[in-house]
């Protein structure tokens, strides 16, 4: 991807984005359209990332981005999320935690997690749940989720109404603990939305899965 600038425009001062998610996304910024800019952060919904759709009706719609044109080669590409957490508890534990769908489950969930219910099973393989995810404050996703357990002891949650992925994988460490991590895969848009997909949506899902986590350490130790 790279980004085309128009002749005229106004070099912003990459300060001027200050603290916001905005930042990292590329030197390229620095000599953006003012207008762009703003479009730009407008993007950005409470810091968890905006949905690709709603970047795309930003480019069609702003005239600061309508000038500096995203040139892309329109594939969907694999988007990956990842929250990561040391427990001070053994991983069989932990594991086990973790499989708990029935109990453990609707207790370490966020408030973005809503209408949770387990459909068949209940602990581990052969699980089905259901729950809807609120990524953003204006992109809600209806997941009904099969879980499989790998040979080295992941729980992996395929979503049967969409492509994302999340593996659930627990690792000892040194004095009897565990290295908990959450990866979340799915396919993202093409185009300017994936662009914004590809840079926003990974930190703001890995902030949801990080109180997840927080939460599975004190109910391991409650």
């Amino acid at each position: 991807m790279r980004l085309r600038i128009p002749e005229r425009q106004a070099h912003v001062p990459f300060g001027l984005l200050g603290g916001s998610p905005v930042a990292p996304v590329s030197r390229s910024l620095r000599t953006l359209s003012t207008g762009a800019v703003t479009a730009i952060i407008d993007l950005i919904d409470d810091g968890h990332g905006q949905t690709s759709v709603a970047a795309a009706d930003h480019v069609k719609t702003h005239p600061g981005l309508d000038r500096a044109c995203v040139v892309h080669d329109g594939h969907m590409g694999e988007v990956t999320s990842t929250a990561e957490r040391m427990i001070a508890a053994p991983v069989s534990t932990v594991r086990a935690a973790l499989a708990d769908y029935e109990e453990v489950r609707p207790r370490i969930l966020t408030s973005q997690f809503t209408d949770y219910r387990v459909e068949s099973g209940g602990h581990g393989a052969g699980t089905r749940a259901h729950w809807k995810l609120a990524a953003t404050k204006k992109r809600v996703r209806d997941c009904l989720v099969e879980v499989a357990e790998q040979g080295d002891g992941s729980l992996v949650e395929r979503d049967a109404n969409s492509s994302m992925v999340t593996t659930w994988t627990v690792e000892p460490v040194d004095a009897g603990g565990s290295r908990v991590r959450a990866t979340t895969t799915w396919n993202g848009a093409g185009g300017i939305g994936g662009f914004f997909e590809r840079t926003f949506a990974p930190k703001g899902l890995a902030r949801i899965y990080e109180e997840v986590l927080a939460n599975l350490d004190g109910v391991v130790h409650g």
